[in-house]
């Protein structure tokens, strides 16, 4: 796989018209251009025809459209949470992954899923009820 080019882009907004003024002027996007949602998708259209694969760091974004994606471009979005994210994404972007949408894939060593016992010293000031049988 080679990465050809990299677009700047802010999926929060579909068009420059939904993008409010301080946002504009903001300086986090001084020399930049077309890095709204219908923006880079023109660009690459102009640039390579079509896209086939787009992996995009949504981090702490306000909505996550797999369902409406999946169901109105008939393309496939899932969600990768944490550390192996270039693997994974790769995984996905293959056919291996077919089959796989709307789904979040954890890839952090199983962080997601660890508990702490409620006698751990840790919560030793939290007057959590003890078992008393």
């Amino acid at each position: 796989m080679e990465i050809t080019k990299v677009y700047p882009l802010d999926a929060v907004f579909d068009s420059l018209e939904d993008v409010p003024e301080d946002i504009k002027t903001n300086k986090c996007y001084a020399g930049s251009s077309k890095w709204t949602v219908s923006e880079v998708a023109e660009s690459v259209k102009e640039d390579f025809g079509s896209i086939d694969i787009l992996v995009h760091s949504l981090a702490n974004g306000p909505e996550v459209l797999a369902f409406e994606a999946g169901r109105k471009q008939k393309v496939r979005v899932n969600t990768i949470a944490a550390d192996e994210v270039g693997n994974t994404a790769a995984f996905l972007a293959s056919p291996l992954a077919s089959a796989i949408t709307g789904a979040v894939i954890y890839v952090d060593n199983c962080l997601n899923a660890m508990g702490v016992g409620v006698d751990s010293p840790i919560f030793k000031d939290l007057n959590i009820p003890k078992n008393t049988e």
